[in-house]
């Protein structure tokens, strides 16, 4: 989920770059995707997390 999450907060940010900017745009941005910005920016952090190999060779 974490990476749809990301994956759409980028769409977003993108397709909507010339309407939106600055802090105002990234607060509307994240409010699309009824998440605040603090936990977008956690979202990257848990697909590390989640798709980390701990596999030791």
């Amino acid at each position: 989920m974490a990476g749809r999450a990301v994956w759409l907060h980028d769409y977003l940010r993108d397709a909507l770059a010339g309407e939106l900017s600055g802090s105002e745009g990234e607060r509307l941005t994240c409010a699309m995707l009824g998440m605040t910005e603090a936990t977008t920016e956690f979202c990257p952090v848990l697909l590390l997390v989640f798709t980390r190999d701990d596999t030791f060779e």
